[in-house]
């Protein structure tokens, strides 16, 4: 089942204090668990009722919790985005458990979830492997398993292309907290900052492997590796450069399965 969570007139920076990481493995546990762990972490227990009203559980969907009253300790503004972008795109969610049209939705790179609006109501969407694809505007994300601290969590994925080989992007950003700096250069304000994407792509139904080099890309391929070697000559493909390494899963998804090398 699908986890979502309601995350209603709740600050960005709630869950300031906890690694990315950390939030990621807490994706598969018991939410309601979580919630209160979290709660007690921050210690803002007494800021807000913990137990969800009866009305904000739905038949389709048990894991949905109402924390409206949750309060941020956090009181000193941060640089940057934790999002891909700031702005909404009309977004919809497809899963085995439920399904959301047209709501204005935002993939939140750091906290590695989908938010969207609902009337005057924030929910947010965990990853889940029971997600089949979220469509963002143009863009389509994935649910697939993402090693993290030697353990295997569900994280989102942009995909980029798709065929006999997935070519898919993990977006990144980390978070660093503000410091004292020197008396005469004043202190350095907490920021959100972007790493570079990571790059994998996985065959037909098989494990996320990760883009390391056209060569060890080439040498996963089943097959037509001549031509994609001269491919990625002429076209001088960067395993770094996302529109490129579209380009080169792009030609080799437009290849017959099988086909014989050039001599």
């Amino acid at each position: 089942m699908v986890f979502f969570h309601i995350y209603a007139n709740l600050c960005s920076n709630f869950y300031l204090y906890l690694t990315k990481e950390t939030l990621m493995m807490f994706s598969n546990k018991v939410k309601f668990l979580v919630v209160l762990s979290v709660i007690s972490f921050i210690d803002c227990k007494s800021q807000g009722n913990l137990d969800p009203p009866s009305n904000s559980r739905t038949a389709n969907v048990q894991n949905i919790y109402n924390i409206n009253q949750l309060i941020s300790p956090v009181e000193y503004s941060i640089e940057g985005t934790p999002y891909f972008t700031d702005t909404y795109s009309k977004g919809s969610a497809y899963s085995s458990a439920v399904n959301i049209y047209d709501k204005e939705m935002r993939y939140n790179i750091f906290y590695d979830r989908m938010e969207y609006k609902d009337g005057g109501t924030m929910f947010a969407i965990d990853p889940d492997l029971t997600i089949e694809k979220i469509v963002l505007g143009t863009l389509t994300f994935v649910v697939d398993n993402y090693k993290v601290k030697n353990k295997m969590v569900p994280s989102y994925f942009l995909r980029l292309d798709s065929g006999r080989v997935t070519l898919m992007t993990k977006m990144r950003i980390i978070f660093k907290d503000r410091q004292q700096g020197k008396a005469i250069e004043g202190n350095i304000p907490a920021t959100y900052q972007r790493q570079p994407d990571f790059y994998y792509f996985k065959l037909g139904d098989g494990p996320l492997m990760k883009v390391r080099s056209i060569k060890k890309l080439i040498d996963a391929l089943p097959d037509q590796k001549q031509k994609m070697e001269k491919f990625a000559r002429s076209e001088k493909i960067s395993a770094n450069k996302s529109e490129e390494l579209t380009k080169f899963i792009e030609y080799y998804n437009s290849l017959p399965s099988g086909g014989s090398e050039e001599k």
